[in-house]
C-alpha cells in the first residue's frame, strides 16, 4: 500500500456525457452516482482531474459533494479500497437472491429461425424427459435450495421448445412439482402451441410469473425469420396464442429480436401491436433485443452492433417515452442501471454493480436437459464438452467446470480493469468469450460503451427534465 500516493484523485469510473450547451451528466462506475452539473462545475472536476490537487478549487460545498457522492478520494488506495468494497457488496446480494433451475423438457424444436444458435441435430432430437428425470430434479433442486437459501427460486421452462405436444404430460409434472416446491414458473416458448397448453397454463396462471413469445415484427418480415421446418410463416398462430395468454391473464412478454433485415419495421409492428390492443393490457410488455453471434458463426445476415440499433430506434422514435411500458431496451444489459437510476425499469437489486454479465457466472442457473447433463448456461445446451455435470439419481458436479463459468468477473477479466464502464457492463457473454475468443476471460465488450452514449443521447431531453 505504501505505492499509493496521497493526492486528490477523481475517480478513473468516470465518464461525462454532454446534454446540450450548459450541461453536463456525470456517470460514475465506481459509486454508481449520475449528477447533471452545469460547465463551472464539469471544469473544476476537470481541473482536479488533471492537476491531482484542490488547490484554487474555493468550493468547499462542491469538494464535500464530490467526495459523499464517490468522485473526490484522497488518494488511489482510497479509491481502490472503495472499488473493492462493491464485490463484498455483490457477494453478499448474489449469497441468498434468485436462483433459476432452467428444465428442458425437450431439446426438439418446429422451428428452424434463421438465426437459430442451436444446431441442427440438437434440434431434431426428439427425445423427451421422463418423470423419473423430471422426479431428480426437483430431488435436487430441493438440497439446493437447502444449501444456498435463495429469497426466490425460478423454474424455467426452455429448449429446444418446451411447450410442444409431445411435452405436454412431462410439463404437467414440471408445473406440478415446481408448485409444491413453491416456485414460480417462468417460460421461454416460440408461442406456437399455445392452444394446446391452454388448459394447463390456465390451472397454474397463480404459479406462472411471466411467459416470454419472440415475434420479428410485421408478419411480412416475421414469416420469413421465425418459420417451421416446412417454411411455412407462424405470425398468425402466434398472434392467437398471445391473444390466449392474455385472455387467461398471464404476464406476456413479446421479444422482438432486432436486426438489420427487420430494424426499419419497427413502427409498422408498434402500429400493429397498438391495432391488437394489446399494449392496453397490464399483463403485456415488449422488448427488442438484438440479434447475437454469440457462437461466432460469422453467418447471420444483417447483424447490427448494438449502438446503431440504439441510434436508429431513437431516430425512429423521437417520442419516445422512457416509461413506456410495452416497447422497451431492458435487454442491452449495459443500459440496466442508467435505467433503474432514473426510475425506468425496477431495481430489487441492493448493489449497482454488474460485476458479472449473467447468472451463469454467478451459479444462480443451474440448466438440466434431456441428455442427463446440467449446465451454468442456457446457450450451452446440448454441447456436452460445455456442461458442468451431470445428473441421475445424484447430482454430479465437476468442480473445475463450475468454477470456469462460476466467479467470472470484471475482477478476473483483465481488461475489464481498465475500462471505465465495466460495472455496467460485467465482462461481455461468457459463452461468446470461449467461442470467439477461447478464453472464458477475454471480455466481448459488444460495444458497450457506444451503447450507452447512444441511449443517453436519445433520452438527454427526458434527463435534464429529471434532474434540472
Amino acid at each position: 500500500m505504501d505505492n499509493f500516493i496521497k493526492m486528490p484523485v477523481i475517480t478513473k469510473l468516470l465518464t461525462m456525457y454532454k446534454l446540450n450547451d450548459d450541461n453536463t451528466l456525470l456517470l460514475n462506475a465506481l459509486s454508481g452516482a449520475l449528477d447533471v452539473v452545469d460547465n463551472d462545475t464539469k471544469e473544476k472536476i476537470l481541473k482536479i482531474q488533471d492537476t491531482q490537487s484542490i488547490e484554487g478549487i474555493n468550493d468547499n460545498d462542491l469538494i464535500e459533494s464530490l467526495k459523499e457522492r464517490g468522485y473526490l478520494f484522497d488518494s488511489e488506495e482510497q479509491e481502490l479500497k472503495s472499488f473493492e468494497s462493491q464485490k463484498a457488496v455483490y457477494d453478499k446480494y448474489l449469497n441468498n437472491e434468485m436462483v433459476s433451475f432452467v428444465i428442458c423438457p425437450t431439446m426438439a424444436c418446429n422451428l428452424r429461425c434463421t438465426y437459430c444458435f442451436e444446431s441442427e441435430d440438437i434440434r431434431n432430437e426428439a427425445k423427451v424427459m421422463s418423470n423419473e428425470q423430471i422426479e431428480n430434479i426437483f430431488k435436487h433442486i430441493e438440497q439446493i435450495k437447502k444449501e444456498r437459501n435463495p429469497r426466490q427460486t425460478i423454474v424455467q421452462l426452455f429448449g429446444g421448445e418446451p411447450l410442444l405436444p409431445s411435452t405436454l404430460k412431462a410439463n404437467e409434472k414440471i408445473f406440478e412439482l415446481a408448485k409444491k416446491s413453491g416456485a414460480k414458473i417462468t417460460i421461454i416458448s416460440n408461442g406456437t402451441q399455445i392452444p394446446v397448453y391452454r388448459d394447463l397454463l390456465a390451472q397454474y396462471k397463480d404459479t406462472i410469473a411471466s411467459i416470454q413469445i419472440t415475434m420479428d415484427g410485421i408478419k411480412e418480415i416475421h414469416d420469413k425469420r421465425r418459420i417451421r421446418i416446412d417454411k411455412s410463416g407462424t405470425f398468425d398462430c402466434i398472434c392467437d396464442g398471445i391473444d390466449i395468454l392474455l385472455e387467461v391473464g398471464l404476464k406476456t412478454n413479446v421479444r422482438v429480436n432486432v436486426d438489420g433485415v427487420n430494424i426499419e419495421t419497427l413502427r409498422e409492428f408498434v402500429n400493429f401491436i397498438q391495432s391488437k390492443g394489446w399494449n392496453m393490457n397490464k399483463q403485456f410488455f415488449c422488448d427488442i433485443a438484438p440479434v447475437t453471434d454469440h457462437h461466432g458463426s460469422n453467418n447471420i445476415e444483417g447483424l447490427m452492433p448494438e449502438h446503431k440499433i440504439v441510434k436508429r430506434v431513437s431516430e425512429m422514435f423521437p417520442e419516445y417515452d422512457p416509461n413506456n411500458t410495452f416497447f422497451r431496451m431492458t435487454m442491452f444489459r449495459v443500459l440496466n442501471h442508467i435505467n433503474k437510476s432514473l426510475n425506468l425499469t425496477a431495481a430489487t437489486q441492493e448493489s449497482f454493480s454488474l460485476l458479472s454479465y449473467c447468472e451463469a457466472n454467478i451459479l444462480q442457473f443451474y440448466v438440466f436437459s434431456p441428455d442427463g447433463y446440467v449446465y451454468a448456461c442456457p446457450e450451452t445446451v446440448g454441447t456436452t464438452e460445455m456442461a458442468i455435470g451431470t445428473f441421475g439419481n445424484e447430482l454430479n458436479l465437476v468442480s473445475e467446470k463450475v468454477n470456469l463459468w462460476n466467479g467470472r468477473n470484471i475482477f478476473r477479466i483483465p481488461k475489464c480493469r481498465e475500462c471505465k464502464i465495466a460495472t455496467f457492463c460485467g465482462g461481455g457473454c461468457a459463452y461468446a468469450a470461449l467461442k470467439t475468443n477461447n478464453d472464458i476471460d477475454c471480455p466481448v465488450c459488444d460495444d458497450a460503451q457506444n451503447v450507452l452514449t447512444e441511449y443517453i443521447e436519445s433520452i438527454k431531453d427526458y434527463i435534464l427534465t429529471k434532474f434540472c
